[in-house]
Parts: C-alpha cells; structure tokens; sequence
C-alpha cells in the first residue's frame, strides 16, 4: 500500500464504446479484443506520465474493459495548459476511432481525484464518479459531453489555461473545440481534427471515412429505433459540421461528396 494517497485537483475523463454490450454478442473474442486495442491505442498518453507529475498535467490512464478513465492533476508547478490538452487529446482519438467505425462516448469532470501507484493501480475520487454520471446520464448520444463546472472554472481562473499565453489567446485555442446544447457543453471533435494542423486534403479523407462509417451504422440499424436515433444524432452533426467548415470556407468542393442523405422513413433531429 503506498505511504499516502491524497485528493488533488483534476480533470477526469470517462469514456467507453457505443454499443459494446451488443457486439460482444455478436462478436469473436478476436474482434472484441481489436476493438478493444484500438480503444486503447487512441486514448493511452504515450508516456504515463512525467517521473514527477507534480510538474506538468501529464494523464493517468486506466482500463477496464471498454471503459476508460483519465485522470489529468493541474495543481502543478508549471501550468501548461490543462483543458486544451486533455480535450485535444480526446478529440483527435474519437476521431481517430469514429474514421475506424468504433464511435464512443464519454464524460468530462472537473474536482478531486485520487491515483495509486503503478504496481498499485487506482483511481477514484469525487470527479471520477461525475464523469461516470456525465457518461451514464447525459451522454445518450456518441459525444462526450462536459461538465459545466469545467467551463466555469476554465473561464473564471488561470488554473486551466497556459501560463506562457495570454487568457485571450488560450480561449482562442479551446473555445472552438466545445459546442453547446440544450443539456450542456460537449466536445466538437471533428473540428478538433480540423484545427490539429493536418493537411486539407487529409482531412477529407476522414470526412469521407466518417461519412461511409455513418452511412454504414444508419443501413445497419435501420430497424432499430434505439440505435437509429444515435446514429441519425451524429449524422446530423457531421453534415452540421461540414457545411459550417469546410463548404463555407472552400465554396469550391461539391457539398453532396460528403454530406449523408436522410435515410428513407427517417428525420434528423432538429437541433444537435
């Protein structure tokens, strides 16, 4: 048992796979394990962290089975910009995983948090079980939805932000990445792609992966009412999303090349 565990200040992230229960089902064991994986390889942070993370907001990261947790600490000596990086991490991995056809959902909390050691594995702590009820409760669709008390704390203190950028430059760095809804902030990771820095033609590349993998789910689950309501939910955002950026700033490129037709006997929803 380590010597001390101590709450501190984070940011925690709790995310799992739309749908898991019915493809372990349906599924071989291979299959589910290369989800798994996939899962595993977008959302892990390369190193686990710095030999000391009382000095830069470096992630935890635990599993189990198609849940993840991440823990990033900003009590730290050096601020460095915490919510930019943690949601610039989980946007470029659910986009990475959505181009893949494995599409998630999750949750974002702010609050105390607890981890162990590596050869003692814990997490746990306040903020944990908040982004478990964000996911639980107010997800529904294949979002990651954040908590209100992020945007509040990001926007009323420094805490969050980089301490060698100005508030306004930071705000201009994360604002973008976050859209709102009736029932709360949450995570706008197509555009955190597009602002990763890749070039255009990539990035219509993943456009047209995210629009073949929703046309697939939306013939898939046609007779599903549940499903298709989560589906018809993210296609609505994808063809949101491409109209607000990519045909609006380049008028050139044919908008029914990737924008996803309403499937017959069915109606997106009137707002996102």
């Amino acid at each position: 048992m380590p010597d001390s565990i101590s709450y501190r200040p984070s940011l925690v992230s709790f995310l799992d796979i739309l749908g898991f229960r019915e493809l372990l089902a349906s599924a071989s064991a291979d299959d589910v394990a290369k989800h798994l994986l996939e899962l595993k390889r977008a959302t892990q942070p390369i190193d686990q962290g710095a030999p000391d993370d009382t000095l830069a907001s470096e992630p935890k990261w635990f599993q189990v089975s198609d849940a993840i947790v991440r823990i990033r600490h900003f009590d730290t000596q050096y601020k460095d910009g915490a919510l930019y990086y943690e949601l610039s991490d989980l946007g470029l991995a659910q986009a990475s995983l959505a181009g893949q056809g494995v599409f998630i959902r999750g949750g974002l909390a702010i609050g105390d948090a607890a981890v162990g050691t590596d050869e003692i594995p814990l997490a746990f702590g306040p903020a944990v079980a908040d982004a478990y009820e964000l996911e639980a409760k107010l997800a529904v669709y294949p979002r990651i939805v954040i908590s209100q008390k992020v945007i509040d704390q990001y926007r009323s203190g420094t805490e969050l932000k980089a301490q060698q950028h100005s508030s306004e430059y930071d705000e201009k760095a994360v604002l973008p990445m976050i859209r709102s809804s009736s029932t709360g902030p949450w995570l706008d990771y197509m555009s955190t792609a597009e602002a990763s820095g890749i070039e255009f033609s990539t990035y219509l590349g993943f456009c047209n992966r995210h629009k073949e993998q929703l046309a697939r789910c939306l013939s898939e689950f046609a007779s599903d009412p549940r499903k298709m309501e989560k589906y018809l939910w993210l296609a609505s955002y994808h063809n949101c999303h491409v109209r607000e950026s990519i045909v609006l700033r380049d008028s050139w490129y044919p908008e029914e090349d990737l924008i996803i037709e309403k499937p017959f006997g069915w109606d997106f929803p009137s707002k996102l």
